[in-house]
């Protein structure tokens, strides 16, 4: 699934490769999907079981407190042509709905 679109009343999962609504109805719950309530995510931590918009720390972010600092020599690169820096900050997750999408 690539995207969510607004269709009321409800949110509509689109495939990404055709942006078309899938011909499959999307189930509300699957038990091997890591954001659905109560289901272990990819770490082992358990999702409590939501019922209203859940956000967590995503658990492969590609920024975070713990970002190895980039060594003076090794920040630019390019003939100068690119900047590169520690990738600190936050990446999380938001689920909207309980429905696996």
């Amino acid at each position: 699934m690539g995207s969510l679109r607004r269709h009321p009343p409800q949110f509509t999962a689109l495939d990404d490769r055709q942006n078309q609504v899938p011909a499959a109805p999307v189930p509300a719950y699957d038990p091997t999907c890591y954001l659905c309530p109560g289901n272990p995510r990819v770490h082992g931590t358990q999702n409590p079981d939501y019922k209203d918009v859940y956000i967590f720390d995503n658990d492969h972010p590609v920024v975070g407190p713990h970002a190895p600092a980039i060594p003076d020599d090794q920040q630019v690169t390019g003939n100068g042509l690119y900047r590169r820096e520690k990738a600190g900050g936050v990446a999380r997750v938001v689920c909207y709905t309980r429905a696996t999408t």
